[in-house]
């Protein structure tokens, strides 16, 4: 009996291992379901590398949020929009899952994150409208025997936007200073 209870469960656990290898996991990315679809029907940019390696630069490290430096001077992290896991590794896989790489290459394109960060900018001090916004994404790109390419979006953020907004813009100038960047 207790053999055959053994062979019971030894079964039913390679049976839900073997389902769950079937089943395709959605991977998570930075942009929306509409920009992924408009991405879709674009061809992949073609790299001339065997892949990418994204660092932040040491401040933003620390964080898994982007940075909000607030119209008064003061630098927050913009907790309203948050990622599954450290901002260079999400950054990474948003980036390769839109480049196609030349397999023979064994070098790697390593990128540098300067800016990923909401920029309030209050007009006057006696303005009483609320602060203008941005979307600050900086991208440095590095190859061997190649000098650094500096690459970056900016793009404004209406008034009381929302995290849905924000992240959809911050994927948006990742795109702008992703897609500049010519080998």
């Amino acid at each position: 009996m207790k053999g055959f209870l053994l062979v019971a469960v030894l079964m039913a656990f390679m049976v839900g291992c073997s389902a769950s290898r079937t089943q395709k996991t959605v991977r998570y990315t930075v942009f929306t379901p509409q920009q992924q679809h408009t991405l879709a029907a674009q061809p992949l940019k073609l790299l001339p590398v065997a892949g990418v390696r994204v660092r932040m630069t040491k401040e933003l490290r620390a964080y898994n949020t982007p940075l909000r430096f607030n119209a008064d001077g003061t630098v927050t992290p913009y907790r309203a929009l948050t990622y599954y896991a450290p901002l260079e590794l999400v950054l990474e896989r948003a980036l390769e899952d839109i480049t196609r790489f030349q397999a023979s290459e064994h070098r790697q394109l390593g990128i540098e994150v300067r800016d990923y960060c909401i920029v309030e900018s209050a007009d006057s001090a006696e303005s009483l409208q609320p602060p203008a916004a941005e979307v600050r994404v900086t991208l440095v790109f590095h190859l061997p025997s190649r000098a650094p390419v500096t690459h970056a979006a900016v793009l404004p953020l209406p008034e009381n936007y929302t995290p849905a907004i924000a992240r959809e813009t911050f994927a948006e100038a990742l795109l702008r200073a992703w897609q500049a960047y010519a080998p």
